[in-house]
């Protein structure tokens, strides 16, 4: 009779032979950040998303470090970004990666592609140790960072994706928090979760329950001076994170030009007749950009009841643990609050940064029974394995402009046979915002009417050069 090997005999010498400081974690982690900075950044050098807004800010990121905004991008609801964090992150992406690509974009979607697999594998250790299974970690870490949308946004040069990234770090910090954290614990957490809010707006309602987690459960065992510190350095940390945009304030714009009128709008008609507060309409808002962003390619007309009913359950698992409970149904509800004093349409992208927690609630809901985290674990992981072709196929539709190979690879040609020219034109289709000529100036090139040749790039990155008539 044959007996069977026990697993550990054959797994325990292989671990017994790799060095001390490999673990499973780490080597999990390393796995998982490899694979998502590759299927991220696979064939950006040919299909970068180079917008209008893309160029704006390259061409920032390209400026010396002091001639850098001191707030952030502008917003489609008025106003800027509330600090530098995004353009400072940018044009450290330019200074670390730019040289290895001539400086040209990409280098910014290759750099905030690696932030976010890294923030990702971050995620990835906090939820493995609180959940205590791997697969677990693996499947929900996979789950948020495969969704199509946010794969393809990773790879350009956005705003609202620096801010994803870093509400993960703040989750992770939450979770990864001792049972007593430190005063430096919560500092940590409220520098990345404001950090987030000054990369985007909608972080806040991440933030907010992040930097007070750790003062409610104080507060809950009426620890009055512990919490009274944690808030005193919390608005001590967000006071000197907002020094450059005070700076800006003060030396270059009045507060008027900033500040995001359509919201300050919003806020104020609502407030003045709370009647007309869109509870339901924000979490339908909620919901579908679940569907939508999340779960691709498992969208369903029911996802509504379904997150209601995960976030009853999650409510329920969470209800001895604040710092989970902050870090994935209080940002649900202060962001279906929040989006109830908005009026007009919303826009899906507006809930990136809720996707980390909205992951947290899917499996504290499925984990409300103990026994049941290995099983969920295998189960998710099986399901997102199986997903991952389909969803990564999907991601390489989104986002994309399959022109800009042709725009590196015929501007390269072009300043290689001339550093001046009257004009670049282009044979094929571009958006209105893309400016044809932006590469050639990057590589060194300049657009003078006093040139001798004029170019034009073909579809295959190819380019002919007409004469220019001289006076």
């Amino acid at each position: 009779m044959i007996r069977p090997v026990k697993m550990s005999r054959l797994v325990t010498p292989l671990t017994n032979a790799l060095p001390s400081w490999v673990t499973a974690q780490r080597a999990t982690a390393l796995a998982v950040f490899l694979y998502l900075t590759t299927v991220r950044t696979w064939g950006i050098s040919d299909t970068f998303w180079l917008l209008g807004d893309q160029i704006r800010d390259w061409q920032l990121a390209l400026l010396p470090f002091a001639d850098l905004p001191l707030t952030g991008a502008p917003s489609s609801v008025g106003g800027v970004g509330l600090g530098p964090i995004y353009y400072w992150t940018l044009w450290a992406c330019r200074v670390a990666i730019g040289p290895w690509v001539d400086y040209l974009p990409h280098a910014g979607g290759i750099g905030l592609s690696v932030i976010q697999s890294l923030a990702d594998c971050v995620l990835l250790v906090a939820i493995w140790r609180k959940s205590g299974s791997g697969a677990t970690a693996v499947a929900l870490t996979l789950l948020l960072a495969t969704s199509p949308l946010d794969m393809a946004l990773s790879a350009t040069i956005w705003n609202p994706i620096l801010s994803v990234a870093l509400v993960k770090l703040t989750l992770a910090l939450l979770l990864l928090a001792p049972r007593r954290p430190s005063l430096g614990w919560g500092i940590g957490v409220t520098a990345t979760g404001w950090l987030a809010v000054q990369a985007h707006a909608t972080a806040m309602f991440v933030a907010v329950p992040a930097i007070g987690a750790f003062i409610i459960a104080d507060l809950a065992t009426r620890n009055w001076k512990g919490a009274s510190q944690r808030a005193s350095a919390s608005i001590g940390v967000v006071l000197l994170l907002q020094v450059p945009f005070m700076l800006h304030l003060v030396l270059r714009e009045s507060a008027d030009a900033v500040s995001p009128t359509a919201v300050i709008g919003q806020v104020s008609a609502t407030a003045v007749a709370p009647q007309t507060l869109r509870v339901v309409d924000a979490f339908a808002a909620v919901a579908s950009a679940t569907d939508f962003i999340l779960l691709r390619p498992w969208t369903s007309a029911g996802t509504a009841v379904v997150l209601l009913v995960a976030l009853v359950l999650a409510a329920y698992r969470c209800r001895n643990d604040v710092a989970l409970a902050s870090a994935s149904v209080l940002p649900v509800v202060t962001a279906t609050i929040g989006f109830s004093f908005w009026q007009l349409a919303y826009d899906q992208y507006w809930f990136l940064t809720q996707m980390p927690s909205i992951v947290l609630v899917f499996w504290c809901a499925l984990t409300v029974q103990p026994r049941a985290v290995r099983l969920v674990g295998i189960a998710l992981a099986i399901a997102v394995a199986v997903a991952q072709p389909g969803r990564i196929m999907d991601a390489h539709t989104l986002a994309r402009l399959p022109a800009y190979g042709a725009l590196v690879t015929g501007s390269t040609q072009i300043y290689r046979y001339t550093n001046e020219v009257t004009e670049i034109r282009t044979e094929f289709p571009l958006d209105p915002t893309t400016d044809q000529e932006f590469l050639f100036r990057i590589l060194g090139g300049r657009v003078t009417p006093e040139a001798r040749f004029r170019a034009a790039i073909a579809p295959d990155g190819s380019v002919t050069f007409a004469a220019v008539p001289q006076p």
